[in-house]
């Protein structure tokens, strides 16, 4: 991703993914540095992260002190959430982003389509499938038949939409299966296709163009800004994430109605803590125990946070839907492990 004013690029964020690491490098160039872009571009950086489905967190390897000032000077002034160097953008950072980043739409170049392209394989690696982006993609991005320069945060929105609405289908596409997926708010289509490649399954993009009520004799994978949960869920209310109010997406067959809404700092904890359960899963040939532990440990955390309770079956399921563990045990086992392991340590036995 380039920050570009007066169409002069500026500045750099680059997202790169080695083996199962991934990684992040922000950087403004140095004649146009100590005048205050840094920010806007870690504000874009944090957006472009939320836009794609991923979690922000900075580089504290590789982090200069200027950097780490302006992460104090962004969350001193209200701009970003979190903690331990994990951030979100609050409304007032979307502003201020809006108010100091260029908006001009620039032609997508080959490292903004790959940065993507790590993005979004790891949100649909939860569905076993690789995405890949075929030369002619470029090409047709920054085609003038779109009349509208088509945005890489565009796309990146595309593909969390359809990761939310359509994941499921996607999923259970064959070899050789052909769809289109179409977003009704931004007019953007892209047909794809589903190759065999070894072992895994890769969901290749050949084309993409902005037009509106497009025709194809191949399946649609219809999305708008009023499709916000898979099909195999639904939206109980709201929730907070982030400083906004998005919507509660539960699974259909298991649908609670919600109870009091979690707050900033336990939805924070619990994509902490989903981080922490993928990365047992990567390090451990059988990771269920140490799954178990930390889903307990969790569980307890939210249960002695000070704020408005709800009951242990209801931060269970939170538990178990955001750490996507629903294939090592349910939140109806994990609330019934919780009270065996709290009435244990409440006895001072060993668990």
């Amino acid at each position: 991703m380039q920050l570009f004013l007066d169409k002069v690029v500026i500045g750099k964020f680059i997202l790169s993914k080695k083996g199962n690491e991934y990684s992040n490098q922000a950087e403004i160039y140095p004649e146009f540095r100590g005048q205050g872009y840094g920010e806007a571009l870690l504000l874009s950086a944090i957006k472009t992260a939320s836009d794609l489905g991923i979690d922000y967190h900075e580089d504290t390897q590789s982090l200069s002190n200027a950097m780490s000032r302006i992460y104090d000077d962004l969350y001193d002034a209200g701009y970003i959430t979190g903690a331990g160097g994990w951030w979100t953008l609050t409304d007032d950072g979307e502003d201020a982003l809006n108010e100091n980043i260029n908006e001009d739409a620039q032609p997508i170049t080959q490292r903004q389509l790959d940065a993507l392209e790590v993005g979004i394989d790891r949100l649909f690696a939860n569905l076993g499938i690789d995405i890949e982006f075929t030369r002619h993609f470029l090409d047709r991005v920054n085609d003038s038949r779109n009349q509208t320069q088509i945005t890489i945060r565009e796309l990146g929105v595309l593909f969390v939409k359809e990761y939310k609405r359509w994941g499921p289908r996607i999923s259970g596409m064959k070899y050789d299966d052909e769809a289109v997926m179409t977003d009704l708010s931004s007019d953007i289509n892209i047909p794809v296709v589903v190759n065999k490649d070894g072992d895994e399954k890769d969901l290749v993009a050949k084309t993409v163009m902005r037009k509106k009520k497009f025709r194809t004799p191949d399946p649609q994978l219809t999305v708008e800004d009023d499709d916000p949960c898979w099909d195999s869920h639904k939206q109980l209310g709201m929730k907070k994430k982030g400083g906004k109010q998005v919507p509660n997406c539960v699974p259909k067959e298991s649908a609670r109605h919600p109870q009091t809404p979690l707050t900033e700092q336990q939805q924070f904890m619990l994509q902490r803590g989903a981080w922490e359960c993928a990365q047992l899963r990567e390090a451990k040939m059988d990771p269920r125990e140490a799954i178990l532990t930390q889903a307990i440990q969790y569980l307890d955390k939210l249960a002695m946070s000070k704020t408005d309770k709800q009951d242990i079956s209801g931060y269970a399921f939170d538990i178990v839907r955001s750490f996507n563990i629903k294939d090592i045990i349910s939140a109806r086992e994990l609330a019934a492990l919780y009270h065996e392991w709290k009435g244990t340590v409440r006895h001072g036995g060993v668990w």
